[in-house]
């Protein structure tokens, strides 16, 4: 498993900024730790291999500070 990484989101989105990032797909990426999308606060549209509602640290990742955050895809 692998964490999420800005790095990764920006080569996925070819998005120069985080902020400006509406739909991120990380559909078979094995994510363990998406606690980076606490830093995305326009993402809508998120497709994950499964559903992940914690982060390494057991920190909730949905929720405060996703507000935009409309539909979430996952499987798994």
């Amino acid at each position: 498993m692998a964490r999420l990484t800005e790095e990764m989101v920006i080569a996925r989105t070819r998005a120069s900024d985080l902020s400006n990032i509406r739909k991120l797909n990380c559909w078979g990426s094995e994510l363990s730790d998406v606690s980076l999308l606490r830093r995305m606060q326009n993402v809508e549209v998120l497709s994950l291999s499964h559903l992940l509602t914690t982060n390494s640290d057991g920190e909730r990742v949905f929720g405060s500070g996703i507000e935009s955050l409309r539909d979430v895809v996952c499987a798994g």
